[in-house]
């Protein structure tokens, strides 16, 4: 899993955000998919989870504040998947 960029999670608070949820996609597809097939999901359905996720995401990220202090960012991501 990569370290969190913060300056990446505060940027997709920008109404004007798009290419910050490409570079969020980039670095976090994969860890995504992979948990879902940890998960025992099959290829098609850790696809959709995928989907699901980064939907929800883009609800909850833009009003997100990430404090390390209260865990890392990944328990959070892929707490999310389970949305």
């Amino acid at each position: 899993m990569i370290e969190t960029n913060e300056m990446l999670l505060d940027r997709l608070k920008a109404d004007t955000a798009h290419e910050a949820w490409e570079e969020f996609y980039r670095h976090y597809w994969q860890p995504i998919l992979r948990y879902a097939r940890k998960l025992g999901l099959n290829e098609q359905q850790s696809h959709e989870v995928l989907q699901d996720t980064m939907v929800a995401l883009v609800r909850i990220l833009p009003q997100f504040f990430y404090d390390r202090r209260r865990g890392k960012f990944r328990n959070f991501l892929l707490t999310s998947v389970h949305l």
